[in-house]
C-alpha cells in the first residue's frame, strides 16, 4: 500500500511538472505586484552603506579578510579597509556585521521563473543573478526593470525560446527549425529583442544545430541548452556550445568505460561549460531515467579534476523545483560530490560571471565591483551547509534585512 502511495504521489508530481512546462509566459502579468513590491522597499538610488566588523570571502581565493569594513555607494563597492581609517561617515547607513561572513552573492545559472514571488524568494536566498533558461518577451521586461531598480529581484540573464526540431517537446515554448534556411531569421529577430542567448534544444537536427551555432557566431550571440540526441558532446563543443546543460550527450550511461573518460578529458581541454542541474537527479525529476545519481556525482568530480568548467544551476520551476534554496542543496550536492566547499560556491559565484563575460562587475568582492552580497552567520568554508544561514542581502543598492529575508524565504 505504502508503494502504491509513493507511485501516484511521483505520478502527480511528473504530471503537474509537465503541464507546467506548457505556461505561455507572455500571458502572465504581475506588473501591479511588482510595482507594489518596489514601493514598499523605497528607492535605493543614492543610497550609501557602511557593512562594519565584517569577515569577507572575498572569492578571489579562500583566504579570508577578517574584521573589515566596507563602504557601499550606488550599489558599487568603493572601499574596503578597515573602520578606524575611515574618517566621514555623514549620510551612510551603517550595518553592524558582528564578525558574520561576507561573500559575493549566488548565480543560478538553469531557472524557469514565472512569477514575482519566485523573483523575491530567489533574493531572500541570496541568489541575485540568474539565468532564465526559457525566456519570453515578459522576462525581458523584467530583465529591464530590474536592471534600472523599478522591480525587485535577482539580475537576470534571458535566453530564447526552445530552438527545437520536429516534434518538439514543449510546443508551447518553442520555435520549430526543419530547415537551415530558417535559423538566420531567428538568430536576428533574438538578438534585435535582446536575449543574451540562444536556447537549443533536444529533438534538433545536426545540419540545424551546426547552422544555429555558424549564424550565432556571425552575430556574436552565445548559444546554451540541451545537446540533441543528434550529436555528442564532443561535437557541440568544437562547434562552440557556450555551456551543456543537465550532461545530456555527455555519456552517463557508460560511466565505467575508458571512453568517458577520455572524453571528459578531451571536453574539459576544450571552452565548453557544463552545468549538470544533479538535483533534479538527486530527487528523480529528470526524465531520462538512464542518468543515475552517484553517477552525475562522479562525472562532476572527474570533469573537475580534469580542469573542466562548472556552474551551478537547478532547473528551478514553480513548485517542482523551489527557487533559492535548490540552489543551496545544489552546491552541497557539489560538495557531497568531492569539491571543496570553496571550489563548491566557486560554481556559484566567479565561474558563472567568467562563463557570461561579466567578472569585471561581479563573482568577486572588490572595489569597482557591483555589491552584490550576502551575509552570513557562519564561515561557508568551513561547511557549506552555512550558506543557508542568512542574514543580509544586498542587490542593486538595496539591503534586506533578516526581518525581510524571513518574510520571503518560506
Amino acid at each position: 500500500m505504502k508503494l502504491k502511495f509513493i507511485f501516484l504521489i511521483s505520478v502527480v508530481a511528473i504530471i503537474i511538472f509537465a503541464l507546467s512546462q506548457l505556461v505561455d509566459f507572455n500571458t502572465i502579468d504581475t506588473r501591479v505586484e511588482a510595482d507594489e513590491i518596489y514601493e514598499e522597499l523605497g528607492v535605493a538610488e543614492g543610497k550609501k552603506y557602511i557593512l562594519k566588523n565584517v569577515n569577507i570571502i572575498t572569492m578571489i581565493n579562500d583566504d579570508i579578510l577578517y574584521g573589515k569594513s566596507l563602504i557601499i555607494e550606488g550599489g558599487i563597492i568603493t572601499r574596503i579597509g578597515d573602520m578606524d581609517t575611515i574618517e566621514d561617515y555623514d549620510g551612510f547607513e551603517i550595518i553592524e556585521c558582528d564578525g558574520k561572513y561576507l561573500m559575493p552573492g549566488l548565480f543560478d545559472m538553469h531557472v524557469h521563473t514565472n512569477t514575482i514571488q519566485s523573483l523575491r524568494t530567489f533574493l531572500a536566498y541570496g541568489v541575485t543573478t540568474v539565468r532564465n533558461m526559457m525566456g519570453s518577451d515578459l522576462h525581458l521586461e523584467w530583465k529591464d526593470n530590474i536592471s534600472i531598480g523599478s522591480l525587485l529581484g535577482p539580475e537576470m540573464i534571458v535566453g530564447t525560446k526552445l530552438l527545437d526540431g520536429a516534434n518538439p517537446i514543449w510546443p508551447e515554448n518553442s520555435i520549430v527549425l526543419d530547415e537551415t534556411s530558417e535559423v538566420e531569421a531567428v538568430i536576428i529577430s533574438s538578438k534585435d529583442k535582446g536575449y543574451d542567448f540562444i536556447k537549443v534544444y533536444s529533438n534538433l537536427s545536426k545540419v540545424v544545430f551546426d547552422e544555429i551555432l555558424e549564424q550565432s557566431r556571425a552575430l556574436d550571440i552565445p548559444v546554451a541548452g540541451h545537446i540533441p540526441y543528434t550529436i555528442s558532446a564532443d561535437h557541440a563543443s568544437q562547434m562552440g556550445l557556450l555551456s551543456s546543460e543537465h550532461l545530456y550527450g555527455h555519456g552517463l550511461e557508460y560511466m565505467k568505460d575508458k571512453a568517458l573518460a577520455d572524453s571528459i578529458s578531451k571536453l574539459a581541454a576544450s571552452d565548453i561549460w557544463i552545468c549538470p542541474t544533479p538535483y533534479i537527479y538527486k530527487h528523480n525529476i529528470d526524465q531520462n531515467s538512464e542518468i543515475d545519481y552517484e553517477e552525475v556525482k562522479a562525472y562532476i568530480k572527474s570533469y573537475h579534476d580534469a580542469g573542466g568548467k562548472i556552474v551551478s544551476g537547478t532547473d528551478e520551476f514553480a513548485q517542482i523545483i523551489p527557487a533559492g534554496i535548490s540552489l543551496h542543496e545544489t552546491l552541497q550536492i557539489m560538495v557531497e560530490a568531492g569539491l571543496t566547499p570553496y571550489e563548491a560556491i566557486r560554481t556559484a559565484t566567479i565561474n558563472p560571471a567568467e562563463m557570461l563575460e561579466i567578472q569585471t562587475r561581479k563573482g568577486t568582492i572588490e572595489v569597482g565591483k557591483e555589491a552584490d552580497l550576502i551575509l552570513l552567520g557562519s564561515n561557508p568554508l568551513k561547511s557549506i551547509k552555512n550558506t543557508m544561514d542568512l542574514h543580509g542581502v544586498m542587490t542593486k543598492g538595496r539591503w534586506l534585512d533578516e526581518s525581510w529575508i524571513n518574510k520571503y524565504n518560506e
